[in-house]
């Protein structure tokens, strides 16, 4: 985990701790987000369309977990920081558009 100056989280790295559950809608109000690090976990369930809401958002990682459904393009309309987005080996469907 990392803060910022005001204290408020910008980091999350949870790799490899065996993480199980579903990722909450509330993660959306984390809006200082800058890096999300949850890969090699047991997370399941769809993507929640709130992470949209974390427009400081550089880094994406949720590679190799459990996540399904549809990926919700919606979601990256906010996300103009973004510079690495890794879903890989998830069981989610669809495109991503350039």
């Amino acid at each position: 985990f990392g803060c910022n100056m005001d204290g408020c989280l910008t980091h999350i790295s949870l790799k490899k701790t065996n993480l199980q559950g579903t990722l909450p809608k509330e993660i959306g109000l984390l809006q200082h987000l800058q890096i999300i690090d949850i890969s090699n976990n047991y997370i399941h369930g769809s993507m929640p369309e709130s992470l949209g809401m974390l427009t400081e958002v550089r880094t994406f990682n949720m590679e190799n977990n459990f996540f399904a459904g549809t990926i919700p393009f919606s979601m990256f309309n906010n996300l103009h920081n973004l510079e690495i987005l890794n879903l890989d080996t998830n069981f989610l469907t669809g495109d991503l558009e350039g």
